[in-house]
C-alpha cells in the first residue's frame, strides 16, 4: 500500500481495539505503527549524503575503440541502504560490451543497476563500451532512487552531471 493510508487505518483500529479492550489486536496495530514509523524515517535520510560519479576513461576515442565507463556510489553515513537503483541515461549509438541496457528513445537507453550499499561504503561498477559510430555523445543525467525496506516509501534524486564522449573518424 502506498501513501499514509494503511497508517491511520491501523490508528483507527488500535484506537478501537483498546476500547474493546482487545489485546492482540491493540499489539498488532502497535507493530504496525512502530513499522510505519521507522519506514517513514528510514525514506526521508536514505538519499542524504549519497554521493554519486560517473567517469569515462578517456573523453576522445576513435572509430571502433573501447572505453570504460565507471560508476561509483557512495554512502556517506551510518543508514544502510537495502536497496539502490541507479538509472544512467546513455546514447543508444555506443555498445555495452558489459551489463544490459533498454531502450528509453530511439536516441537513448537507461543502464539500471541494482544492488544494496551498506554504511559508510563505496560501490564501483565497470562498463566497458565499444564505439562503432563516430560523433559527440552525451552520458546522463542519472535519477537514483532508494527507500524503506519494506518498499513502502520510496525517494528520488536527479543527478545532472552530464559527461561527453567525443568519436574521431
Amino acid at each position: 500500500m502506498r501513501g499514509d493510508y494503511w497508517l491511520w487505518l491501523a490508528v483507527l483500529i488500535l484506537i478501537v481495539s483498546l476500547a474493546l479492550q482487545q489485546v492482540a489486536l491493540a499489539l498488532i496495530c502497535l507493530l504496525f505503527l512502530l513499522n510505519g514509523g521507522v519506514s517513514r524515517l528510514w525514506n526521508r535520510f536514505c538519499l542524504h549524503r549519497i554521493e554519486y560519479q560517473r567517469r569515462l576513461s578517456h573523453h576522445q576515442v576513435f572509430f571502433g575503440e573501447e572505453t570504460v565507463l565507471e560508476i561509483e556510489v557512495t554512502n556517506r553515513k551510518v543508514l544502510p541502504l537495502p536497496w539502490l537503483k541507479i538509472e544512467d541515461e546513455l546514447p543508444e549509438k555506443v555498445t555495452l560490451l558489459k551489463g544490459k541496457a533498454e531502450s528509453m528513445t530511439e536516441a537513448r537507453v537507461i543502464l539500471t543497476n541494482i544492488f544494496p550499499i551498506n554504511m559508510y561504503h563505496r560501490v564501483k561498477r565497470r562498463f566497458p563500451i565499444r564505439c562503432p559510430q563516430r560523433g559527440a555523445f552525451i552520458f546522463g543525467p542519472t535519477h537514483v532512487q532508494s527507500g524503506d525496506l519494506f518498499g513502502f516509501f520510496r525517494k528520488e534524486k536527479k543527478f545532472e552531471q552530464l559527461d561527453y564522449l567525443l568519436v574521431y573518424p
